[in-house]
């Protein structure tokens, strides 16, 4: 008698944590990200720290299509000030068959001045209410990349040695040992390339993307 008892108090246990779960999947249940915008994303693990649940699929596919994401946005704050969520993509990472797709889209409203050196525009993905579905939203984001093909990464930095002194404020005479820049500042170096890459990851997207094109 115990046992049952004990094994119908772990049954509604369990089924109290799924029924709160499911309250928690609306918009209003995401807690808006104020980290800094406009970073790069040094791997795609990241993406999670810096993306609302909502929006961290098509950022990742984004990513994965080596296009660059410079900020997002979908929580109950947006349906409020706009009625809408928002990836912003960098025009100037695209690739130019990527960049032909942005201009004879019709949905997007097109460039803006991001800062003094970088155009971007905006995917919106319409939110109906802050009791819209999490995976809803997520959906139309994915729907609104998916448009785009994979291309080289453009926007990835590579540094030679004598920029990455100039960086570190080393003398342009100076020696300094290009394994200092790998252990203690975390670079990816290539070899054969001669540079240096903010990670391992941003190396192998630009050339698998790259050789993909090709």
């Amino acid at each position: 008698m115990e046992r049952e008892q004990e094994q119908k108090f772990i049954t509604n246990q369990e089924e109290g944590e799924d029924e709160e779960n499911k309250e928690k999947d609306s918009l209003a249940d995401v807690e808006r990200i104020h980290e800094s915008r406009s970073c790069i994303i040094k791997t795609k693990e990241e993406i999670n720290r810096y993306v609302e649940k909502p929006l961290v699929e098509a950022c990742e596919m984004l990513w994965d299509k080596g296009i660059r994401t410079l900020e997002s946005s979908a929580d109950k704050q947006d349906f409020e000030a706009r009625g809408y969520g928002y990836i912003v993509v960098a025009y100037d990472s695209l690739s130019d068959e990527n960049k032909k797709i942005v201009d004879e889209s019709e949905d997007i409203d097109g460039l803006s001045d991001y800062d003094s050196w970088t155009k971007a525009f905006d995917l919106k993905i319409p939110l109906e209410s802050e009791d819209v579905k999490q995976e809803e939203v997520s959906q139309k984001a994915l729907e609104l990349v998916s448009r785009f093909q994979s291309q080289p990464a453009f926007w990835v930095p590579k540094f030679s040695l004598a920029e990455l002194k100039s960086i570190y404020a080393f003398e342009p005479d100076e020696e300094v040992d290009p394994a200092s820049f790998i252990e203690e500042e975390k670079y990816y170096y290539d070899e054969g390339e001669d540079k240096f890459y903010l990670s391992e990851e941003h190396y192998k997207l630009f050339h698998q993307n790259e050789e993909a094109e090709n």
